[in-house]
């Protein structure tokens, strides 16, 4: 027996020496659209909790999760952490919160739509987000 095949326009074909033609039709998959961001905000609580959500859609209806970076500059290069947002439906919001020990300053964040066929969409930026922590509690060591 032997087997032979080609990919023209969308389907697998394989010639056996028998005569017998197989066809396997397959389709393909589009990577989701961009996530906008919905929701971002960092805790008041000093706590170092930092929450984003994000939003998109996918052509082909599958489910999706948002891929979150957080950078310490605009040049988006050496992620300082990385959260996966929670996994929804096409035109749902996906969410992360995750905890870091940041100090007072700039940060910049970004995310990307990634399907469950693994396709990902490229990177949306938020831009600057600045983090002002409380200062600790005075104590007072001697009256």
């Amino acid at each position: 027996m032997h087997i032979s095949g080609g990919q023209p326009s969308g389907q697998n074909y394989a010639y056996i020496s028998t005569g017998i033609q197989l066809v396997v039709t397959y389709s393909t998959n589009t990577a989701p659209n961009a996530p906008s961001f919905s929701s971002p905000s960092v805790s008041s609580n000093n706590n170092d909790t930092v929450s984003f959500s994000a939003s998109t859609t996918d052509a082909d209806a599958n489910t999706w999760y948002a891929s979150f970076e957080l950078h310490s500059s605009a040049a988006y290069s050496g992620a300082l952490a990385t959260a996966t947002g929670s996994t929804v439906s096409s035109g749902s919001t996906s969410t992360t919160t995750w905890n870091v020990s940041l100090t007072r300053g700039t940060y910049y964040v970004r995310a990307k739509a990634v399907d469950s066929v693994g396709d990902s969409s490229g990177y949306t930026n938020l831009g600057a987000i600045y983090l002002n922590r409380k200062p600790n509690t005075p104590t007072m060591s001697s009256p």
